[in-house]
């Protein structure tokens, strides 16, 4: 079943910027179903229907809203610059108390079960509509924040045949917890680091130094995770230093070849909040370079095998 409501946004006509440029349109919001769980896809401004784009599915954190989460981490602005579509499914009070994707038990953590489930079948539902809009399967991506990307990184692990890249931001290793009693101590970065078996797909990291809630060691050890579970490392690496925003962060990428296959960002100052997102929005933080860009710029480079 397919809902169809009016755009959140109204799509405005192009006007003049500054020194002559024509200011870029805004998409719309479209309202679909997916057994019994809503999402929103936001379609950019300006793409042909016949061109096929990419995606984002991206997850928020809890207490957050999906529409309120694509807004304040500006993904909405840079899907209108680069021409991809996002998808935003909702987690409700019912699904969970605190609208948290349950990335801390057994039953969220697996191929073929429960929320990874769930979500990879949206984005087959999605895909297989070229006549609403025309995505691109081999092009699809996750990102999420805190719980929502605790669960972008179950998604990397468990489906990296449907998600080319995954973007992690403030949120611990795949399997650090096993139940409701672990997810504390996994966000407080304590207990052994997982294994992880099988393939997981590249993944861009971004944890702020001065996170309480999820602790800024949590981005280590996702990282570790992901270098410990591959048979054969990756090739060179590159580290740098810089400050935008008014915060310094440092950034290490892992190549294999010519691509980043792994990347990392933390940022100085930054607490449980999305770099870079707009001001005056839960757990967004307009301060320090903009985690949607720095995902973006890593997804762009990866495609899966899908047809």
């Amino acid at each position: 079943m397919r809902v169809p409501v009016l755009p959140a946004r109204p799509r405005l006509p192009a006007v003049t910027a500054p020194g002559g440029r024509r200011a870029p349109r805004t998409g719309r919001w479209i309202r679909s179903l997916r057994s019994g769980r809503a999402y929103d896809v936001y379609l950019p401004a300006g793409v042909p229907r016949r061109r096929r784009i990419p995606m984002v599915l991206l997850l928020h954190g809890c207490t957050q809203t999906p529409s309120g989460f694509a807004d304040s981490t500006r993904f909405t602005t840079v899907a209108d610059r680069n021409g991809f579509a996002l998808v935003v499914p909702q987690q409700e009070r019912w699904h969970q108390a605190q609208r948290c994707w349950r990335w801390y038990e057994s039953a969220h953590q697996r191929r073929g079960g429960g929320e990874p489930a769930l979500l990879a079948t949206i984005v087959r539902e999605v895909c297989a509509e070229p006549r609403r809009w025309n995505v691109d399967p081999s092009r699809v991506y996750v990102a999420g924040i805190s719980a929502g990307g605790a669960m972008a990184l179950i998604l990397a692990a468990t489906y990296p045949d449907v998600f080319a890249a995954a973007g992690v931001h403030s949120a611990p290793p795949y399997r650090s917890a096993r139940g409701g009693g672990g997810a504390l101590t996994a966000m407080a970065g304590h207990g052994r680091v997982p294994d992880v078996e099988g393939s997981i797909a590249p993944v861009v990291v971004v944890q702020g130094a001065s996170d309480h809630v999820v602790r800024p060691v949590n981005g280590d050890r996702v990282v570790e995770q992901w270098l410990d579970h591959r048979t054969v490392g990756p090739g060179r690496t590159r580290t740098d230093t810089g400050r935008t925003a008014g915060r310094r962060y440092t950034r290490r990428r892992w190549y294999s070849g010519s691509r980043r296959v792994l990347e990392y960002w933390k940022v100085d100052g930054l607490g449980h909040a999305w770099s870079g997102g707009r001001p005056d929005a839960s757990f967004s933080d307009p301060a320090g370079p903009r985690a949607s860009t720095i995902m973006w710029q890593f997804f762009r480079a990866h495609r899966t095998a899908a047809r």
